[in-house]
């Protein structure tokens, strides 16, 4: 009788672990996807560009402006003004404050994961987002200035460019942020990453 109390009881422990392995396997997400509340990834593609400011001295110069085109990697343009084919501009300081051209209009958000924006996020509308005025946490721009290590990323902070008319959304973030040259006259360095809000 022990032998088969025994017998059942690790039959029954066995299926147990089993079943309990199963339905633990069934919920569990792929990992490496990104995923929105829709089940598909709501920011893509994304793609990556470097982008150089322009030399100027920050005392005053005139760093001119830079023109993306964020439907297209490494589209970029400095002399239009007026071409129907950019979304945003950077201009200012170090060519560091993004700006909407052509019918896009700016918000930003923070403390989002990047994949999970879509056309139902609400973000706070700016019509030029660059240096922060406020803590990094809490930021109003993309970055800051954070002492002793100079211009530093606002941690999970991403602006989002909404059209007027049937051209698609988009969301962008800084990845990287690198001043080149002396006091006098400098430049920034960007990464950026970017794609369309689906």
């Amino acid at each position: 009788m022990k032998t088969i109390i025994k017998t059942v009881f690790a039959v029954t422990a066995i299926a147990l672990a089993v079943t309990s392995c199963k339905k633990q396997n069934e919920g569990t997400a792929p990992t490496g996807t990104l995923k929105s509340a829709n089940g598909i990834a709501a920011v893509t593609p994304v793609v990556s560009d470097t982008i150089y400011g322009h030399w100027a001295n920050p005392r005053g110069g005139n760093f001119g402006s830079i023109y993306l085109n964020l439907s297209q990697s490494a589209s970029l343009d400095t002399a239009s003004t007026n071409n129907s084919r950019f979304d945003v501009v950077l201009t200012g300081t170090n060519n560091s404050f993004v700006e909407g051209v052509n019918g896009y209009t700016l918000e930003y958000v923070q403390n989002v994961p990047f994949a999970t924006i879509d056309a139902f996020t609400i973000g706070t509308a700016a019509t030029s987002i660059g240096r922060s005025t406020t803590a990094l946490s809490a930021a109003n721009g993309w970055y800051g200035y954070v002492a002793p290590n100079g211009n530093t990323l606002a941690p999970n902070f991403y602006i989002i460019a909404r059209s007027n008319d049937t051209r698609p959304d988009y969301a962008l973030r800084f990845t990287a942020i690198v001043g080149q040259g002396t006091a006098t006259l400098n430049r920034g360095k960007f990464v950026i990453e970017y794609g369309e809000i689906l």
